[in-house]
């Protein structure tokens, strides 16, 4: 979206490969156009939270346009993570908590202009502890079952509620829907993907 990336290469061992953009692309993915009017970086979360919308399906992985290679792991990783779960992600490399994800979010330029501090207080007040743990959302398995599809519209609305870090509303969500998810068994730098920079910061 936003020509903020270039495009990754089709992942190997899937029945259908969706790259969803605001114009079209020729490449070896299956293009959907989705022209929204939205800040690119709005655009991207619809396929990223509502991939059922995309494909017909009954699961999914999602993974965001940065990965370089995945050597075949980005399937056999879902077909494995989905025989005991309907959602799972990686957990965070870095960080243990949306409270320290918001302090580093809030020296970055392309947050600036987002109320982090009001979003983590808002969640605090309903009662979110804060001790589920992070958890990076580059690339998520899931079942496209109702309950997972209820809780990407719910993870769409806070994003235009608050803030475009999706890192901040996943564990609050978690907490508060009650989704059960899992965590992918490998680290998200030193496992089997190897990641690119963006394009420009969009």
């Amino acid at each position: 979206m936003g020509g903020c990336d270039s495009v990754p290469p089709v992942p190997k061992g899937f029945a259908d490969a969706v790259l969803v953009s605001d114009v079209p692309i020729k490449s070896d993915w299956r293009n959907v156009v989705l022209p929204t009017g939205l800040h690119p970086r709005l655009a991207a979360k619809i396929p990223k939270f509502r991939p059922d919308m995309f494909t017909d399906l009954s699961f999914s992985m999602w993974m965001d346009a940065s990965v370089k290679r995945d050597r075949g792991w980005l399937s056999r990783a879902a077909i494995n993570a989905l025989k005991t779960s309907d959602f799972c992600l990686f957990k965070h490399p870095d960080r243990d908590s949306v409270a320290q994800e918001v302090s580093l979010s809030e020296t970055m330029e392309k947050y600036s202009s987002f109320p982090l501090s009001s979003q983590l207080l808002s969640y605090q007040k309903q009662g979110f502890p804060d001790d589920i743990g992070l958890f990076a959302c580059g690339v998520i398995a899931r079942k496209h079952t109702a309950e997972v599809e209820a809780f990407g519209n719910a993870w769409l609305m806070e994003n235009v509620r608050w803030s475009l870090q999706d890192q901040f509303s996943f564990p609050f969500l978690v907490w508060k829907l009650g989704l059960p998810v899992s965590v992918f068994n490998e680290n998200l730098k030193s496992g089997p993907l190897r990641w690119k920079a963006h394009l420009s910061p969009g």
